[in-house]
């Protein structure tokens, strides 16, 4: 298990990005409001560890009965850290990720793959608009169009761990 106690001390929010797979490919969600493609994330909780963190993001943006569908192993294949403008977070928001008197500088990601059993989603439990699952070649086409560059780079750097480890063709 991971100590995310250091991580937060340096001022990083920890994050798991869900990278869920069926068939070999990768889901990808669409918010139309932001012309957007994305894949699960979202900060982890003092409480929680990465997997308990993992799970609960997945239940909360894709409905109780997708995740239900995911597979109860869930492996780390890659982390990154991007930092931001700390005007950019109120002193509230970063009490509450890491702890009173740390100044909150960025987010440290861990890439998680899960399974999911039957790739069955629908769209009207989430919070998205649509969603795909993608091979290589379509993720990376449409992941390169972000125009947010850090965003990008995480993702695509994703997208060739994934590739590169024969998770998706």
């Amino acid at each position: 298990m991971i100590d995310l106690g250091p991580i937060r001390k340096e001022g990083m929010r920890p994050t798991v990005i869900a990278c869920v797979v069926f068939d070999n490919q990768l889901l990808l969600l669409h918010r139309k409001d932001y012309n957007l493609w994305l894949i699960p994330q979202g900060g982890v909780r003092f409480e929680e560890n990465l997997e308990e963190a993992l799970y609960r993001e997945i239940s909360e943006e894709l409905g109780n009965s997708f995740a239900a569908g995911c597979e109860k192993k869930a492996e780390i294949i890659g982390e990154a850290s991007a930092e931001f403008f700390p005007k950019d977070v109120t002193k509230e928001e970063m009490e509450f990720h890491l702890g009173k008197g740390v100044e909150m500088k960025g987010k440290h990601y861990f890439f998680m793959v899960v399974n999911h059993k039957t790739g069955r989603l629908d769209v009207k439990d989430t919070g998205f608009d649509d969603y795909f699952w993608m091979e290589y070649i379509g993720a990376k086409r449409l992941l390169s169009l972000m125009r947010q560059k850090k965003k990008r780079e995480i993702l695509l750097k994703i997208l060739d761990l994934l590739k590169s480890r024969g998770i998706i063709r």
